[in-house]
């Protein structure tokens, strides 16, 4: 490497430290103390990093590039919208591609979710998702329905609102910007690996917990249950069938708002459209964002089923008292939109599905080799491989998590992008959906060698 471009990186990781405050990070770098990459190029499924290193990303941006990086038709939306308007508030204004992007969305979303709230990210279609829940009981005259219940590990974003829902960070760092709202109330999520509730067959006890809690604090006093259908913050736990379907039922037996975040899993991501798809499951309000614009521009979206919208309407009081500056940006309105019609146009929703089951199928026939692989699961390219140290003891390391942190740096020293979940050692596994059965082989293979270095290390047999 010339001695120019060494200054150039050098000065650039200086400057890092100095000024860059990155996200889930103290001030001065990574908890890890490893050095983050610093990325110049990306295309399809593969990122190169400024010192020319190239990396599979098997994380999809953070689950966000449904279509792969650098997709030419997308890029191609975002600078005609930019050549047409650029920006403009959505508060005075209307774009033709806003105005089309909930259009498509009422058209592609389940049943009657059909009056779309855009807004510029996850955390944020969260937010709306619980003023929306709260404001619709007020109109009914239901004053006192104030109550959200949610699941231990579930992640639903960082912001207050959110946070007060949010089982993911709740018991380990959240405390420190106490107090919320206090809405939140949580419950055992469905987790068939570690589950505490039954035994080798499902029962749905988790189910039974849910309705019980409602029980004890009284059906009248709750607004909403908030669910990830497929969840990734909680070890990529998939519900057993019944589970979503007993979750609508109990939600309409007590008048409760059932909100399906589907950040993550929406748009194709588990091998249906969306992850309520698997179970022919209707939610009453859906959120949106990461895969809606393949995380070319921030967008996120909060959308309602008319019998919700129909009650804002025609009145004073339904005025929804909630937006955001750059919620329904026309450039990312514009791409999401394009980012929609190339997931139909490339048959991605089955191609995530066919890819998904020959990623699972590749990964269990990873486990057969490797002592420190507990478990494999996932929907579509949305996977989770548990790390433990003994397999029939299922146990973990002290702390859980320093296993799969392990993995994942080793991962990155193959080229191999992937996350490491807490609280216990899950590595996620979410490609593009464009990636390729040859892709797949480069990924399991990359792991497998990470897996074997890392089992070396920790004496793992």
């Amino acid at each position: 490497m010339r001695s120019d471009r060494r200054e150039e990186i050098a000065a650039l990781r200086k400057s890092n430290l100095e000024n860059l405050w990155i996200a889930y990070q103290p001030a001065d770098g990574l908890v890890s103390g490893e050095e983050a990459p610093i990325i110049i190029e990306s295309n399809g499924c593969w990122l190169t990093d400024i010192e020319g290193r190239e990396y599979l990303d098997a994380l999809a941006a953070l689950e966000a590039s449904a279509v792969g990086h650098k997709h030419a038709k997308l890029i191609t939306a975002i600078t005609e919208q930019l050549n047409r308007v650029e920006f403009v508030d959505t508060f005075r204004y209307l774009t033709p591609a806003i105005i089309e992007l909930a259009s498509k969305l009422a058209e592609i979303t389940p049943g009657n979710l059909s009056r779309v709230h855009f807004s510029a990210g996850g955390s944020e279609a969260v937010e709306a998702a619980l003023k929306i829940a709260k404001q619709y009981h007020v109109l009914k005259g239901d004053m006192h329905r104030t109550k959200v219940i949610s699941r231990y590990g579930a992640y639903h974003g960082c912001t207050y609102g959110a946070m007060a829902v949010d089982g993911h960070f709740y018991a380990t760092r959240n405390y420190i910007y106490e107090p919320f709202s206090a809405a939140g109330r949580f419950v055992s999520p469905p987790y068939s690996y570690r589950c505490l509730m039954c035994a080798d067959e499902c029962s749905l006890k988790c189910v039974d917990e849910i309705e019980l809690l409602v029980s004890r604090e009284r059906p009248e006093t709750i607004s909403a249950i908030i669910v990830d259908p497929a969840s990734t913050a909680i070890g990529v736990s998939i519900p057993p069938d019944g589970y979503m379907q007993r979750l609508r039922e109990m939600c309409d037996k007590y008048g409760i708002l059932l909100i399906a975040d589907e950040v993550i899993s929406g748009l194709g991501r588990t091998g249906k459209l969306f992850a309520c798809d698997h179970w022919g499951v209707v939610p009453d309000i859906m959120t949106l964002s990461k895969g809606l614009s393949s995380g070319y521009i921030p967008i996120g979206a909060t959308i309602v089923g008319s019998h919700i919208a129909n009650l804002f309407s025609g009145r004073p009081d339904g005025v929804f008292w909630h937006g955001h500056t750059f919620g329904g940006h026309p450039v990312a309105c514009a791409v999401a939109l394009e980012s929609i019609k190339v997931i139909e146009e490339e048959n991605l929703v089955y191609q995530s599905e066919s890819k998904g089951k020959y990623l699972k199928d590749s990964l269990n026939n990873l486990m057969s080799k490797h002592p420190s692989i507990g478990d494999v699961r996932g929907l579509g390219l949305m996977c989770g491989v548990e790390i433990v140290l003994d397999k029939k003891t299922k146990t973990l390391s002290t702390p859980p998590s320093k296993l799969g942190f392990a993995v994942r740096s080793a991962c990155r020293d193959e080229g191999l992008v992937l996350a490491a979940l807490e609280p216990g050692s899950v590595l996620l596994i979410t490609p593009p959906l464009i990636i390729t059965e040859a892709e797949i082989d480069i990924l399991v293979s990359k792991l497998s060698r990470a897996l074997l270095r890392v089992e070396t290390e920790w004496g793992i047999r």
